[in-house]
Formats: C-alpha cells, sequence, structure tokens
C-alpha cells in the first residue's frame, strides 16, 4: 500500500542519501502501473517497478545520483528488444534524489497517513519541480503559486472518488489513503501495550480498548485509544 512514506521518512530523518524512484506515465504494456515506486540507497532497494532490464537501468542511474547535488528529472524509457523486455511500452520515470534530510511533504504526508486522512501527493513534472500534499480542506506546500485551479480541482476531485494515480496538466497526481485493515486491542497493561506497539509498524487502523479510565499514555499516530466500560 502506502508503506513506502515510513520507509522514506525513516530514512531522510537519518539523514541517508536516497533517491525516490516513480512510475510516472506509461504508453502502452509495462510491469508496473503508474505511481509504482523504489527506494534506492547506497546499500539496498527498497520496493519494486517491475524488475528486469528496466528496473537494473534505473537502479543504476539512481545509485549515480545518491552523491550529487541533483535536481529531481524525469526520464523516458523505451521497453522491448533494445532492454530485452517482453514489455513493448514506454515507461516514464522520475527520479527524486533526497539526500538533505526530511523534506516538509514527506513529513506532511506521513503525518496524515498516520492520521488516516484521505490525501493526494501532487507533483509538477515540467519546468521547475515542485510538491504539493492536497486534503479536502488543505493545502501543504512550500510555493502553491504553482498549483492551478484545474489541478486542485481534479485532485479534490480524485479524494472523493478514490480515483488512482494519473496524470493532469503534466502533474502526477497520486491518491494516499489509509488502510483497510482495522485491528482491535482490548487491554492496555503490559501485553496489550507491547502488541500495540508491535502491530501500529504496519499499515493498518488499530482501535485500542479498555475500561480502566486514564490507562492510556501515549499511542502512535494509527492507534485510537477508547476508555469504555
Amino acid at each position: 500500500m502506502n508503506e513506502w512514506i515510513n520507509e522514506l521518512s525513516d530514512l531522510s530523518a537519518s539523514n541517508e542519501a536516497v533517491v525516490l524512484v516513480t512510475v510516472a506515465g506509461i504508453r502502452g504494456s509495462a510491469p508496473r502501473e503508474v505511481g509504482a515506486k523504489m527506494i534506492v540507497t547506497a546499500s539496498e532497494t527498497i520496493g519494486t517497478i517491475g524488475g528486469g532490464q528496466l528496473e537494473y537501468q534505473v537502479t543504476r542511474i539512481a545509485c549515480e545520483l545518491l552523491d550529487a547535488e541533483e535536481k529531481p528529472a524525469l526520464r523516458k524509457f523505451s521497453l522491448g528488444s533494445s532492454m530485452g523486455q517482453c514489455c513493448g511500452g514506454v515507461v516514464d520515470i522520475l527520479f527524486e534524489p533526497l539526500a538533505s534530510g526530511l523534506p516538509a511533504w514527506v513529513n506532511d504526508l506521513r503525518a496524515l497517513h498516520g492520521q488516516r486522512e484521505p490525501a493526494v501527493l501532487a507533483t509538477a513534472l515540467q519546468d521547475d519541480y515542485a510538491k504539493v500534499v492536497i486534503t479536502a480542506s488543505n493545502v501543504f506546500c512550500e510555493n502553491p503559486e504553482r498549483l492551478t485551479d484545474r489541478v486542485l480541482a481534479d485532485a479534490r476531485f480524485g479524494i472523493e472518488a478514490r480515483r488512482v494515480t494519473h496524470r493532469t496538466d503534466d502533474w502526477l497526481l497520486e491518491l494516499i489513503v489509509g488502510s483497510n485493515l482495522n485491528i482491535a486491542v482490548f487491554g492496555a497493561g503490559h501485553v496489550g501495550s507491547a502488541v500495540v506497539r508491535t502491530l501500529s509498524t504496519l499499515d493498518c487502523n488499530i482501535r485500542w480498548i479498555d475500561s480502566r479510565r486514564n490507562v492510556f499514555r501515549q499511542a502512535p499516530n494509527n492507534v485510537r485509544t477508547i476508555e469504555t466500560p
């Protein structure tokens, strides 16, 4: 689902250089859908954009960007005989080097995802790079003037209609929603606390229930505490 948000947040917060790779467009047949992501670090890759020669070439390019002061870039890859893949389409790949700590948009997205508030991550693919996090009522952006009324309206329609990742006016709009996995944990003692602490690392919604008053001291973002007899 959206596990890449926590992965990217943890890596960026620890000041580890990473490149976020995203399938930003497809024409014809391709191994993964628009919005598929892979995180590349100096020591590992997290996630996949479909494997094969495409992923090999993309990983190689991403590794070259790890130590460079590079701006995000959109590159086109033609599949088929030239790359030895049975898919014959064309794939647009967005490379986003993140080497200077935790970007504001990652922090905003993680908070919203933890609260299970649906949002759209909007990325400008042409001209000056921009990232905007859009909810039904708010816009989180360092330079909101880049965002057009058309893109904003389309993003909010996408939240309401649960629209899949797509392109609008050279913007990539990715719907970020909370998990449909719901878990109830009864009891906030030592065992219950340990169980909730472990489960909260998953992409899930947790209701933590106890009859005692003031028993809940601190809970992760995806945990709702309930005091009830």
